[in-house]
């Protein structure tokens, strides 16, 4: 498919950086699949000072690998967690975090991402206490398959009730104020509490610009879940020129994302949020201990 090698991977994060990317979070699928290139990533994030996290599932990360990773740079890791469920994949997940948590103590973040779905929702404000002194806690919410090209949700969903959406936010807002480790913004929280009902109608729409997205052959995206084909490998992260930059990425992207037909992707909301600050504020706001 026309990847980039392990080397061209290397090269991508001083290239971020000259776009004025703040925050690279690495994920795939999988990818520790791909450790050589992966390193090479880490390595070059180190070099160009890019802040960076890997979004893994655990499943395959040895100890060998753990200390690999930070061996060469690696500071931040975050990993899949399932609550409550009976899929034996997502059980294996959840006994390979627990594994592996007690073997990250070299790492100065760490963080824990759960997906909020009616079987669970009720048990997040219970997970935060658990483990949210301990270690950052994310939540997202699931995502129908809505028809937009090159989605990577599949397949139909059961809905989520609303009142109980509203009172387990309400309470993990409580959490997160009380200095429990909750990493979605009080921003993002209180906008999802005042509209729960997004929820289920997937009716939020960002405005664009507050993510770039790489896929493995370095075409850059707005977004990791609506990429329209005629924006397909417009602007490779490599091979741009002096007039291959940030503004003129968000004149091609802008437009496009008006045809999406919505989703909440809480981190989505996170961004458009921290889009909108000050770029002298960035820094303050980047990372997971900051007030937001």
């Amino acid at each position: 498919h026309n990847e980039l090698s392990n080397e061209e991977w290397g090269r991508v994060p001083s290239k971020l950086v000259e776009l004025g990317v703040p925050f690279a979070a690495v994920y795939g699928a999988e990818a520790i699949t791909r450790l050589p290139a992966l390193i090479e990533f880490i390595k070059g994030s180190v070099s160009a000072n890019l802040p960076m996290t890997i979004i893994t599932s655990g499943v395959g990360l040895s100890d060998k690998t753990i200390w690999e990773l930070k061996d060469d740079g690696l500071r931040s890791i975050s990993m899949s967690y399932d609550i409550s469920t009976n899929d034996k994949y997502a059980a294996a997940k959840t006994v390979t975090a627990k594994r592996l948590l007690s073997r990250l103590s070299g790492f100065e973040d760490i963080e824990l991402i759960v997906t909020v779905t009616p079987k669970n929702l009720e048990l997040l404000p219970m997970f935060i206490r658990e483990f949210g002194k301990e270690v950052w806690i994310h939540f997202d919410f699931q995502h129908p398959d809505r028809g937009q090209p090159n989605s990577k949700c599949r397949g139909d969903i059961f809905p989520l009730d609303i009142s109980i959406v509203k009172n387990v936010l309400t309470e993990v807002l409580l959490l997160k104020r009380a200095g429990y480790k909750v990493h979605p913004s009080e921003s993002a929280i209180s906008q999802l509490i005042s509209r729960p009902s997004t929820v289920n109608k997937f009716d939020w729409n960002c405005t664009g610009g507050g993510f770039i997205t790489l896929n493995s052959n370095g075409a850059t995206w707005g977004c990791d879940d609506f990429c329209p084909p005629e924006l397909e490998n417009s602007f490779p992260i490599l091979e741009y020129g002096v007039s291959w930059n940030w503004i003129d990425w968000l004149k091609e992207w802008g437009p496009s994302v008006t045809k999406c037909p919505g989703c909440v992707w809480i981190t989505h909301i996170m961004a458009e949020d921290f889009s909108k600050l000050p770029r002298s504020e960035w820094s303050s706001q980047l990372f997971h201990h900051s007030k937001t």
